[in-house]
């Protein structure tokens, strides 16, 4: 079973591995190890997770300052021509409006995309906590077995009586 664990790629198969591995330890002990293998997992699963809260973050910011690049350029077009006419204005507001479109755009997406990774964590977390207390009940009843089958007096009492007719 370690073998098969450890050969694992899957996240609750190194878990398991370490459950399995740090056996005979204290409640306890295997507990912190688990914790810690859960914890490890979890920063795994986050690694490029801040990239993307980032550039959802930053995007309108970006389509922002391509916002005043481009009014800035408009009133550098208007001085240099001389004349505010319709058309050397709509040309700096134009690609003001493209840039804060463009930010606001790729903030929608990754926003979206960041919010369905992290909804995906938070259940991959889960499924491994809940694999850790299924590791413990299994233990726990392999413990009590054994106890049970340890000593002599409890075994007669887990063997059938005899009925009296």
């Amino acid at each position: 079973a370690l073998d098969f664990a450890q050969r694992s790629k899957a996240p609750v198969g190194r878990i398991m591995a370490q459950g399995l591995t740090h056996m005979g330890r204290s409640r306890d002990e295997l507990a912190q190890r688990l914790d810690t293998a859960i914890d490890l997992e979890t920063v795994e699963m986050e690694r490029n997770l801040g990239v993307l809260g980032t550039m959802s973050n930053i995007a309108p910011l970006l389509g922002l300052f391509g916002t005043v690049v481009g009014i800035i350029r408009a009133f550098a077009d208007i001085a240099r021509t001389g004349s505010g006419g319709g058309a050397v204005v709509a040309m700096g507001v134009s690609e003001a409006l493209l840039t804060t479109a463009a930010g606001i755009i790729v903030a929608v997406i990754a926003t979206v995309f960041f919010n369905v990774f992290v909804r995906r964590i938070r259940s991959r977390v889960a499924q491994l906590e809940d694999a850790r207390e299924s590791w413990f009940t299994l233990v726990h009843q392999y413990q009590r077995q054994r106890r049970g089958t340890a000593s002599p007096a409890a075994s007669k009492q887990q063997q059938p009586q005899p009925v009296n007719a």
